[in-house]
């Protein structure tokens, strides 16, 4: 089964940590890419689609500041592959360092 997937941020390959909160359980995820919008997670246990989450990572690069924790909800998954995480509750400050890690990414650094 295909299907196009409308993108409306420009997305980046980056390797991170992440936890997921769900269901009253804490698991370990690999953040595959990242957009201003959401994230790929790739994990043996994606969740169903609907599925809200509170997902908690930090950017690489970043030194002194917190992890980002947000909740997000499940777009799509792919079985024992991973899920698409889409920001639900992302605060103003967590956005923007977000916005700016995928612009360095993306066009590399100044």
């Amino acid at each position: 089964m295909s299907f196009e997937v409308e993108r409306r941020a420009v997305r980046v390959s980056s390797p991170i940590e992440a936890a997921i909160e769900a269901r009253g359980a804490t698991f370990e995820a690999r953040i595959e890419d990242i957009s201003e919008t959401g994230v790929y997670a790739g994990t043996l246990t994606p969740l169903p689609a609907g599925e809200s989450v509170t997902l908690t990572f930090a950017l690489p690069g970043e030194t002194g500041e917190s992890p980002i924790r947000c909740k997000a909800s499940v777009v799509w998954t792919e079985a024992n592959a991973g899920m698409a995480l889409r920001f639900e509750e992302l605060g103003d400050e967590e956005r923007e360092r977000v916005k700016f890690f995928v612009a360095d990414a993306f066009f590399g650094k100044a």
